[in-house]
């Protein structure tokens, strides 16, 4: 399985992401809040994502994701890159 495409809309106030497979399958998830600068980061991503399994999650990939929602939460709040 693979994912084909990966898609981000807001839909009232949260961000709502749609991943699609290539066996049919597609997934949801939204955001919790009003999180309107969250789109662009998960389109940022959408090159690395396609062609991914979406069933796996290694360390490595882990790792990166962490690294990536506190450094987004980090310049929300003002701090610097």
């Amino acid at each position: 399985m693979k994912i084909t495409d990966l898609k981000c809309a807001v839909i009232g106030h949260n961000p709502v992401v749609r991943i699609t497979t290539d066996e049919g399958v597609t997934g949801y998830g939204e955001v919790e809040s009003f999180k309107p600068y969250l789109k662009p980061h998960v389109l940022f991503y959408r090159s690395y994502i396609l062609g991914e399994d979406p069933t796996f999650m290694s360390s490595e990939h882990s790792v990166h994701l962490r690294h990536f929602w506190c450094r987004s939460s980090h310049l929300r709040h003002g701090g610097s890159p």
